[in-house]
């Protein structure tokens, strides 16, 4: 752009007043002084105490001042606290990170160096878009003004999987928006950061997996409870497998959508000889290389059921006997009569039976001959059978369990106290003979 201006030139020291805009924005002018002279001259227009003014570049030590506009200057702008000042505009710069482990966009951290506003065109162009979301390749967005300081920008990354990407990024400043700014410099031109390639790698997180008993008191009701959720910002598909004593199998496949969770039911005890483990795991997109794999799992505790007792007692005179014993008296009488009574026992055994599994089992106790079955929740427990009787000697209560292939024992003996002293026959010692004279 050329054009003809007569100006006046003004000495070096006025122009240290100012500040010289960025590079990109200089323009060349054909100017005239007050001699005649004409001069092509590259530089940019300002503004100072209210005169419009060309500064050269590079800085020759002079500033040209526009003297066709200085009456209409002089009458318009007086010199006043809003004439603008001639700053330096700095280039915006930009960093890129995902918004979140598990979010599907991205935050463009565009930094404003400037102690003022600007305006600026932003593009971000996925240079690796996935096939599903084609239609975020190039993404724009127009007229952001760019606070001093940082600016987070959200975006679309384009990808539905997760893997290493990268962007293009260009941002070009289009306004100066400082509050005092002379509306010939407002538009701005030529100033901005072009970014050809900023690697990121998107990342998504695992379903979550759950696996739990569902705690029911019968064998034909038992099994466990899975529950899988989505916790990404987009939909999956997915694939739920099961893996147990019983072998391993695919048991649902799907899509599921951002934070949904689906659940279901696994009917059975894998198996009753041991303690077992089953296993469900889910896979987030299954068809592709970096799927999301989680897996929860549930163990089958298998255990005897134990018994054990709780006996009661008390004595059961059975016979009597009398025995001569000695008394001890120097002149009689040499033995005395003794009664004894043989004690043995009363007895009542009560039982408890405890399942030692955490799953509902049909079990068998038996004390003492006496047996009874019994239906057990997990590590639930329940009164067995009860024994009782009489006996003249120690005895042995035997107790036990039995549920599929466990059994346990147990066992009390009934204590007695045998023969105890009921009566005594009372005597008097004879005194000593008289002594001869």
């Amino acid at each position: 752009m050329k054009r003809r201006i007569t100006l006046a030139v003004l000495v070096a020291a006025i122009l240290l007043l100012t500040t010289v805009a960025v590079a990109d924005s200089y323009i060349t002018e054909t100017l005239r002084d007050r001699h005649g002279n004409t001069w092509t001259v590259r530089g940019i227009w300002g503004e100072l105490d209210g005169l419009r003014v060309f500064y050269p570049q590079p800085p020759n030590g002079k500033i040209w001042v526009d003297t066709s506009r200085m009456e209409i200057i002089r009458q318009k702008v007086p010199r006043t606290e809003t004439i603008t000042v001639r700053d330096t505009l700095y280039t915006p710069t930009a960093t890129i990170s995902q918004k979140a482990v598990g979010d599907h966009r991205v935050v463009l951290h565009v930094n404003n160096p400037n102690y003022f506003d600007v305006k600026a065109h932003i593009e971000l162009k996925s240079l690796s878009p996935d096939e599903e979301a084609l239609e975020f390749e190039v993404q724009r967005e127009e007229n952001v003004v760019l606070s001093p300081g940082k600016n987070d920008i959200i975006f679309d990354s384009a990808k539905r999987h997760e893997g290493m990407t990268s962007y293009e990024v260009t941002i070009r400043v289009v306004e100066n928006l400082h509050p005092n700014i002379h509306p010939d410099y407002i538009v701005v031109r030529g100033v901005g950061k072009h970014y050809p390639e900023l690697p990121l790698y998107i990342a998504f997180l695992k379903p979550e997996v759950t696996l739990n008993s569902n705690n029911a008191s019968t064998e034909s009701a038992f099994g466990t409870n899975w529950t899988v959720r989505n916790p990404n910002t987009i939909d999956f598909d997915y694939k739920i497998e099961i893996e147990d004593a019983r072998g391993k199998r695919e048991i649902q496949t799907g899509r599921l959508a951002p934070g949904q969770m689906i659940n279901g039911f696994e009917s059975g005890i894998p198996s009753k000889d041991s303690t077992n483990t089953q296993t469900i795991t889910a896979t987030l997109d299954p068809e592709h290389e970096n799927k999301k794999v989680n897996n929860a799992s549930f163990t089958f505790v298998i255990a005897p059921a134990t018994i054990s007792l709780s006996p009661s007692y008390s004595d059961a005179p059975m016979e009597t006997e009398v025995r001569r014993e000695p008394t001890g008296c120097a002149y009689g009488p040499n033995t005395h009569a003794v009664t004894y009574q043989w004690n043995g026992a009363n007895y009542t055994v009560n039982s408890t039976v405890t399942n030692n599994s955490n799953i509902p089992i049909t079990v068998t106790a038996e004390v003492d001959g006496n047996s009874a079955t019994y239906n057990l929740g997990p590590y639930g427990s329940t009164a067995g059978p009860v024994a009782s009787g009489q006996t003249r000697d120690p005895y042995t209560v035997n107790a036990s369990t039995r549920w599929h292939t466990h059994t346990s024992s147990n066992s009390t003996t009934i204590p007695v106290k045998g023969w105890v002293e009921i009566a005594r026959e009372s005597f008097t010692c004879n005194p000593p003979p008289p002594e001869e004279d």
